[in-house]
């Protein structure tokens, strides 16, 4: 189980649903390539209740004076299942496009966020942060995800 989102804790909501995300696979490739290649994301997850949803997928980095969010893009809306069947997450972008922020802030570690919206109620269920380390190989900026699911 990746987290535990309930909205009723947060906004003291009495009829808030709590939903339970729980991830089967997750995969993010190319790894260990040059920052703005290609990137494709492939999971399964399960979830406690169903919902009309969309992942918002972002590219976050932080530096002493500011932070960087890259919109990569989003899903299109799905309806997420429940009862143990299995739901897909499918996304990919041809490239990150990094060319506007300077190589020392890039730099730093980053952070591929994964965030699974709930439409119909305009909330976030989960939000899962992967850890991005660079590094520099050749002039180039390597990127190396450090999946949570493994």
């Amino acid at each position: 189980e990746v987290k535990k989102q309930s909205d009723k804790e947060e906004n003291n909501d009495d009829n808030a649903i709590e939903i339970i995300i729980q991830f089967e696979k997750l995969q993010i490739t190319p790894n260990e390539c040059e920052l703005s290649r290609e990137l494709n994301i492939n999971g399964s997850f399960k979830s406690s209740q169903p919902f009309n949803g969309k992942w918002v997928i972002s590219y976050v980095v932080d530096s002493a004076w500011t932070q960087h969010v890259i919109n990569l893009g989003e899903t299109v809306k799905q309806e997420i299942l429940s009862d143990n069947k299995s739901n897909n997450l499918e996304f990919k972008v041809s490239e990150i496009k990094i060319s506007d922020i300077n190589d020392s802030t890039l730099f730093n570690t980053g952070l591929l966020k994964l965030q699974l919206m709930d439409i119909d109620n305009e909330r976030e269920i989960i939000s899962v942060n992967i850890v991005t380390q660079i590094t520099k190989q050749d002039k180039q900026l390597i990127r190396t995800f450090f999946n949570p699911l493994e």
